[in-house]
């Protein structure tokens, strides 16, 4: 029963790290696309074309609605997924693949300064190899191969996104507008691409984990 229940939460989990992931993609797409107009709008300014106050205003309303989900969206998927990696290394500590150290490193490494920067990732590799390691110690097959290129290319888009995020907003002062217009539209396409591939991650994990779970 207890090993139901286990079972249970974590397709809880994968259900709700899933769901905000999606809004967090969709919400991504919109900012790029938001991003894209930006970029139009001044290099039409510079080009002397004009706006009228209400089109601007309109634009700037559209930024400011974009913002303001894009921080509820991005938050309940960071809740969310923090959730789910935790709980994830509480499975591996039932096979006797992890233990209480490790269940807390997977929380709070994400915030350690330098070390989250590779860190989580090894956190991440070693929650698939060993999740993998146990499918085939039952014999099983995953539908889903775990794939190492992936991950790493996850981390990299994820690390860019993050650096954009960081110049963008605080070293905005030192950069023209339409150069801050490019960063934007780099951050949010690394920002997509990222939670893109967190869809492929997260269906491999699943795919692993059913072969090896307690039915």
């Amino acid at each position: 029963m207890a090993e139901l229940n286990n079972n249970k939460i974590m397709e809880v989990l994968i259900f709700l790290t899933r769901f905000t992931g999606l809004l967090a993609v969709l919400e991504m797409f919109a900012l790029l696309n938001y991003s894209i107009m930006n970029y139009v709008v001044i290099e039409n300014i510079f080009d002397s074309k004009s706006y009228s106050t209400s089109q601007l205003r309109m634009f700037q309303y559209l930024a400011n609605v974009l913002y303001e989900i894009g921080i509820f969206v991005f938050v309940s998927f960071s809740i969310c997924f923090l959730a789910w990696f935790s709980y994830a290394y509480k499975v591996l500590k039932k096979h006797n693949k992890a233990n209480n150290a490790l269940i807390g490193a997977s929380l709070y490494m994400w915030f350690v300064p330098i070390l989250n920067f590779f860190v989580p990732f090894i956190m991440f590799k070693y929650l698939f190899v060993e999740n993998t390691k146990l499918s085939y110690q039952n014999n099983e097959k995953p539908s889903f191969r775990f794939s190492p290129s992936i991950l790493t290319l996850w981390w990299a888009s994820l690390w860019i996104f993050i650096i954009l995020t960081f110049l963008s907003t605080y070293f905005y002062s030192y950069f023209l507008f339409i150069d801050l217009s490019y960063i934007s539209i780099a951050r949010y396409f690394f920002g997509f691409i990222a939670i893109f591939l967190w869809y492929d991650l997260i269906s491999m994990y699943q795919s692993i984990l059913n072969t090896h779970r307690v039915k």
